[in-house]
Order: C-alpha cells, then sequence, then structure tokens
C-alpha cells in the first residue's frame, strides 16, 4: 500500500515539481539501482548470520521514515533524495524475505505458489493504496496529503513483521529440517553455471521492460487520459499482477521455467500498445504489463530457488536483485534517452531485448529437463 501508493503517481508527482521526463527517467533508474545493488551484501549478511528479521525491521523503519519527507517534498531533488532513501530501506530487506519465502515453500507445495501467493499478498496492497491516492487527488487533496496518509500501512507493515519474527525466530528450519546444515556449505558452495546463465536472461528483462513513472509521464504528457485515472490504471495492473502471480506460480510448479518464456513473450507487446496514440490499446498495453509484472514478482524469484542451495538462498537472492537493479538502471536511462530521441526506436529496441531473455529462459528449462539433477530442492 505504501510503496506503490505513492509510486504510482511518481512521475507526475515529480513532473509538478519540475522534473522533465529525462530527469524522472534517470530518477526511477538511480532509485532502481540503490533498491537492488545493496541486496548483495544484505544476502551475504543473512547466509552467515541467520539475523534475517533484523535487517528486515531496519529496511522497514526507513521505509515508514520515508514517506512524511516525500510527501512535504517542495524540490524534485528532494523528492529523488528521499525515494532514493526509500529504496534502500526495500535494498536491505528484501534478500531476507525472499529467503524466508524460499524456506516456507516447502511446506506449501513448490516456490512457485510461495512466490506468487506473495506477490498476490503484496499487490492487494499495489491495489489499494493508488486507490486511496486516487481518491484523495479526486477529493482535490493534492499530492502531499496523498502520500502523506499512507504513513498509517507503513506502521502496521512493522508491527506485522515484530509479530511474525516472534512466532518463527528461525526461518530456515521451516525447509527439510531432516538435512544436514554445515557450517563450511554456506561460505564454501558455489553457486550453479547454470544459475548465471539465468540471471543473464533476468538482467535482459530487467533493462528491457519499461517502468511505470515513465509511462504515466507519457500518458499525463499526451493528454490521452485525466491524472485521477492514471492511479486507478495502476491499481487495475496491480489487481492482474496479483492474479497472474498466483496462476503464473501454480504453472511454473508444474512446467517450469517454459512458464516464464510464454508470459513474457505475452507481457513483451505492452510497449508498443502503451506508447501507440489509442487510448484503449494503452488501457490494454497497461494489462499486459501488470501481467509481466506478476511474472517479475512471482516466477522469476521463484526460479531462483530451483537454481541455488537452500544455503546459499541469501547470496543467490541477493545477486539477483543486485543484478536486476544494475540493468533496471542501465535500461532505465538508456529508455529515457531514447524516448526523448525516438518513440519508435524506444518501442523495437524494449521488445527486442526482451525476446533476446525469453530464448535463454528456454535454453535453461532445456538443461534441467536434460539434466534434472540441476535443480535443487525449494
Amino acid at each position: 500500500m505504501t510503496g506503490d501508493g505513492y509510486y504510482s503517481v511518481a512521475g507526475p508527482y515529480l513532473g509538478t515539481l519540475g522534473a522533465s521526463a529525462a530527469i524522472i527517467a534517470i530518477i526511477v533508474g538511480i532509485g532502481g539501482l540503490v533498491a537492488y545493488t545493496p541486496r548483495l551484501a544484505s544476502g551475504w549478511y543473512c547466509d552467515h548470520t541467520g539475523h534475517y528479521w533484523n535487517i528486515m525491521i531496519v529496511g522497514l523503519i526507513i521505509n515508514f521514515l520515508a514517506v512524511p519527507i516525500l510527501a512535504l517534498a517542495g524540490h524534485w531533488e528532494l523528492a529523488f533524495g528521499v525515494i532514493v532513501f526509500d529504496r534502500m530501506g526495500r535494498a536491505l530487506r528484501s534478500p531476507a524475505r525472499d529467503a524466508i519465502i524460499s524456506h516456507a515453500a516447502e511446506g506449501m507445495g513448490g516456490a512457485g505458489r510461495a512466490f506468487g501467493l506473495h506477490e498476490a499478498m503484496s499487490d492487494i496492497g499495489s491495489m489499494v493504496g493508488p486507490i486511496i491516492v486516487a481518491i484523495m487527488l479526486q477529493a482535490n487533496y493534492g499530492y502531499s496529503s496523498a502520500i502523506g496518509v499512507l504513513i498509517i500501512p507503513a506502521f502496521l507493515a512493522l508491527v506485522i513483521v515484530f509479530l511474525t519474527m516472534r512466532w518463527y525466530p528461525k526461518p530456515i528450519e521451516l525447509e527439510a529440517p531432516s538435512l544436514p546444515i554445515t557450517t563450511e556449505e554456506p561460505v564454501k558452495a558455489k553457486l550453479p553455471r547454470l544459475f548465471w546463465i539465468y540471471m543473464l536472461a533476468v538482467g535482459l528483462v530487467a533493462a528491457a521492460f519499461i517502468d511505470f513513472p515513465l509511462i504515466s509521464f507519457h500518458i499525463s504528457s499526451q493528454d490521452h487520459l485525466q491524472t485521477f485515472w492514471i492511479p486507478v490504471l495502476f491499481a487495475v495492473a496491480m489487481g492482474l499482477d496479483a492474479i497472474s502471480a498466483i496462476v503464473f506460480g501454480h504453472f511454473f510448479d508444474r512446467i517450469g521455467m517454459t512458464s516464464v518464456a510464454v508470459v513474457f513473450a505475452m507481457a513483451a507487446f505492452f510497449v508498443p500498445l502503451v506508447f501507440g496514440a489509442d487510448p484503449l490499446f494503452m488501457v490494454i498495453g497497461i494489462m499486459l504489463w501488470g501481467l509481466g509484472q506478476g511474472a517479475i514478482g512471482s516466477i522469476l524469484r521463484a526460479a531462483v530457488a530451483q537454481l541455488v542451495p537452500r544455503n546459499r538462498r541469501g547470496l543467490g537472492y541477493g545477486i539477483y536483485s543486485s543484478m536486476f537493479g544494475i540493468l533496471w538502471f542501465l535500461g532505465s536511462a538508456a529508455t529515457g534517452v531514447l524516448y526523448v530521441i525516438s518513440i519508435p526506436l524506444m518501442i523495437v529496441t524494449s521488445v527486442g531485448v526482451q525476446f533476446v531473455a525469453i530464448f535463454i529462459f528456454i535454453y535453461v528449462q532445456r538443461q534441467l529437463k536434460k539434466n534434472p539433477d540441476l535443480k535443487c530442492a525449494a
């Protein structure tokens, strides 16, 4: 509710503070870089200390503090700093969160279902948050009040994590307790070669998948839809994200990486639809964008649990997130430049890179099918 509530209007909000399209794209990219790059160190820390919950709480406190500051920002430079601060909080907590989910996955029937459920629950908040913002804007409260009210769900998130920490102090014990855990394995075990090939495809998806602030800026600057409808469309996309995450997670547990390739083969076409001139096609494109977000939040993460041993999950998810963030930053910056130079060129580049990633996903699935021993228990 908190993160995607303000994120749904980040583009127009930064625009009112004086930021241009190129600046918005770069801000989004830097925010993504900060949100993902530190996760490598955070994941390593989780593996070597087992302090999953402590680092999650620190990250949530940062997010809680960022909300009122962002609401009161009077210049885009300050808003940029707050967004980076908020993303740092996400960077700290995410590897621990994903490792916890992967350990709980065995009792839920598979990593696809576990991460699909997490993405769905997250997206319920991602729907409610933007709707609250839309209602506040429609009532003429302005961006500051609409963003400031989101401090309430930020506080509730902290309370829930404190309670969960008391109930499940050692998450790794949720997974295969009969298997021995050695002290040397977390330090010496190497990540499989197939994991790195998979990460190449993930990086390409991150670079090519255009984020919502630039989409919302394009829609508002072209006067295709009223500003009020932008957070509403974002909420609809998050609803599709939630539903698709559960469906995709189910199919991932049944057919593996093939489901990833199929989803992104469909989602890639959101780019020409969203950046066209027809409002109806824009709406359809945003819906496809939501499906792609569902895959990114669920089955892309679920695959890591199949490719990385359980005692290296923190590092595996840290590497996953860091590479995703670096390529997201480079892709967002390049997208902003291409948007200014030529929108058609930007469209062709984005779709083309995504299809290269699709072929790599297919290759990884074939390797897992040829040698089932490459698949780690999740």
